[in-house]
């Protein structure tokens, strides 16, 4: 599913798709693991999984999860061939090695208690609302420039309204250094719109896709 967040990547053969996890079928039976990342190599033609949903899903047939709130696991890369990966529902991350196929998790959460549980309806509206209502962590992003990584988290939103196309949302931004370590976090002031996980890294710093009052220009905050 390419998207900002989950842009697709080529390292050498390997093209890396990335998405949300469907089921999969191995050896004629299913397999009780639903991957994240499929990997197609060019060379051999083959293709593999990787990245299976974190503990905190449960059973992903059962649980009823928001596909672009929860399920969409967002990623970037570093100068490492390593793959980072943000499960929304997570507060680790995983980093994944395109070199010897190994993963390793660390963790990546704020200070205070998460708020995370499946959804306990199957209305469209009643998930988005379930999304807005409780933690999310919406993106991981690489700083070649410093060796750091910012993950965004969105905290609940207290003002919801079904009826209100703007939504916005308090942030914080978890900053890891280049061992992905904890080494600081930011509240922000300002509130972001439901695009702040648009957003990238430029030598200037870390840039936060928020509000326009003009359509015709993109507005962030850095």
């Amino acid at each position: 599913l390419p998207t900002s967040r989950t842009p697709i990547k080529k390292v050498d053969d390997i093209i890396i798709l990335e998405g949300q996890g469907g089921e999969l079928i191995k050896g004629g039976v299913d397999c009780s693991e639903v991957f994240v990342t499929a990997l197609y190599n060019l060379k051999t033609k083959q293709i593999c999984f990787a990245n299976p949903y974190p503990q905190i899903y449960g059973d992903m047939q059962k649980n009823i999860w928001s596909v672009f709130g929860y399920r969409i696991a967002p990623y970037d890369m570093n100068n490492r061939q390593e793959l980072i990966i943000s499960f929304p529902a997570d507060d680790h991350i995983v980093v994944y090695n395109l070199k010897n196929g190994k993963s390793q998790k660390y963790f990546a959460g704020y200070s205070k208690d998460d708020i995370i549980k499946p959804s306990i309806s199957t209305s469209d509206a009643e998930i988005a609302k379930h999304v807005l209502g409780q933690t999310q962590y919406c993106g991981i992003f690489y700083d070649k420039w410093n060796e750091l990584y910012y993950r965004i988290v969105a905290h609940p939103s207290s003002d919801y309204d079904a009826n209100q196309k703007k939504t916005s949302r308090p942030l914080s931004i978890i900053i890891l250094d280049h061992n992905f370590e904890k080494v600081g976090e930011f509240d922000l002031k300002e509130q972001s719109n439901v695009y702040y996980s648009h957003s990238f890294v430029s030598s200037e710093g870390f840039h936060i896709n928020i509000y326009s009052d003009d359509d015709d220009y993109l507005t962030f905050m850095t």
